[in-house]
């Protein structure tokens, strides 16, 4: 695959910040291409050399955080190959600071639930690849539990406003994942 210049690579990130600056505001169905490339300052034309609609640039933007959160995992395990409860808590805490908004907006009540499955798969390689839990992750039910039960707690959180902080929400979900462990 063909690395993107820089100059295109500006423009398709001008124009996935413009849509999440609307995004933010406003309800999917209420975004138009218009509006999305007013803000960004390029025309109609141009969006559909990145873009193939607005579920498309929604799509890509997911990607891309799920993407930029599984490298900073991964680096913080580096060559050990897997990471203690506790840093990985901490490394946890850190992400959904950095990540707050855009996690608020697309677990949020009229978020993406696509996301959610997008995320279930990615904790999925992470939970098979990393965890010394002693359990079977080749199972995909086993598998399948888990990463629901952490994407299903993840979401009641944020949609309950992030009522208990990251510490207590992080340490409630580890004590309950570690009872069979």
């Amino acid at each position: 695959m063909k690395k993107m210049s820089i100059t295109r690579e500006f423009t398709k990130n001008a124009l996935m910040d413009a849509f999440w600056q609307l995004y933010k505001y406003q309800d999917l169905d209420k975004i138009t291409i218009k509006k999305i490339t007013d803000k960004a300052g390029y025309s109609r034309i141009t969006f559909y050399e990145y873009f193939e609609d607005i579920y498309d640039i929604l799509h890509c933007i997911e990607i891309k955080i799920l993407s930029e959160i599984e490298q900073k995992i991964q680096i913080s395990i580096g060559d050990a190959g897997s990471i203690s409860t506790d840093a990985f808590t901490e490394h946890m805490v850190s992400l959904s600071n950095e990540y707050h908004e855009f996690f608020s907006k697309l677990f949020g009540e009229n978020g993406d639930t696509g996301f959610e499955e997008k995320l279930q798969n990615s904790l999925k390689g992470l939970l098979k690849k990393y965890s010394e839990m002693n359990m079977d992750f080749s199972n995909k039910y086993v598998v399948e539990f888990y990463t629901s039960g952490i994407v299903g707690s993840i979401k009641t959180w944020f949609r309950n406003g992030c009522d208990i902080p990251v510490e207590a929400f992080l340490y409630t979900i580890n004590t309950v994942i570690y009872i069979n462990t």
